[in-house]
């Protein structure tokens, strides 16, 4: 299994998976340089990261995600120079406000 973003819902289905299905392989790719460091800053993060890595979940950082690939159903997400098998994919990628919109406007 590979779940691409490593936010809170990322890092959430990860952990509950492998508590429930120990010898299931998981995989998170994370864009960042470690999961949860918009939300939490990089100590926290790391410290996450650990934690989840100790339980058997393998955390790529720095991946930058260019495709997914497979004949009717997932096989492969490709990364910018290597590729992740898998067979079950999750994209938790999260949202972004945007508020570019309202600059300038008064309250």
């Amino acid at each position: 299994m590979t779940i691409i973003g490593g936010g809170f819902i990322g890092m959430e289905i990860a952990s509950s998976i492998k508590l429930s299905l120990k010898d299931l392989n998981v995989t998170i790719l994370e864009g960042g340089s470690t999961p949860l460091e918009r939300v939490l800053g990089g100590k926290i993060g790391g410290v996450l990261q650990k934690l989840a890595e100790k339980n058997g979940v393998k955390i790529v950082t720095q991946a930058k995600v260019t495709g997914v690939k497979g004949e009717g159903q997932v096989q492969e997400v490709t990364l910018e120079g290597s590729e992740v098998p898998t067979d079950v994919l999750i994209v938790a990628t999260g949202v972004e406000a945007a508020v570019d919109f309202a600059k300038g406007l008064e309250t």
